[in-house]
């Protein structure tokens, strides 16, 4: 599987880490499934409401709001993205306990390393995922 992000989503993810750093940043990725392949449309910062440098929770009342966003432009949530800012992009063990949505994508970034990868929870753990960053002139 292939997750596919415009640069300029790619850097939204980016500003909104170093914005909450030291705390994680969070946010919710919207999109269409084309085969394959997952194409992210928009991407959806959202405010952690832990505040936590290791550990993050999305209001439920701002994901529900993104979730009816994302019905009205008759996308789907592709996944969640969010900052790891001491350590490197790579799920930790909260990451591990608190997924819960088989088949999602989750786009990790390191303020420490600046690397961005993407993993895939099966249920049971994480799998890596090739991410492909597209400039503005390609399509999706």
């Amino acid at each position: 599987m292939t997750i596919i992000i415009k640069r300029r989503d790619l850097e939204k993810i980016i500003e909104h880490s170093n914005e909450t750093y030291p705390a994680e940043s969070c946010g919710i990725l919207l999109g269409r499934r084309n085969g394959e392949s997952k194409n992210i449309l928009m991407v959806c910062p959202t405010r952690n409401m832990l505040n936590s440098k290791d550990a993050y929770q999305i209001n439920p009342q701002e994901q529900l709001k993104v979730y009816m966003m994302a019905d009205e432009l008759s996308m789907e949530v592709l996944g969640y993205y969010h900052s790891h800012p001491d350590w490197p992009a790579q799920p930790s063990n909260t990451d591990r306990v608190k997924a819960n949505q088989p088949g999602c994508s989750y786009i990790i970034h390191s303020n420490l390393t600046g690397e961005t990868r993407s993993y895939v929870w099966d249920g049971r753990d994480f799998t890596p995922e090739e991410l492909k960053i597209e400039d503005q002139t390609e399509s999706t």
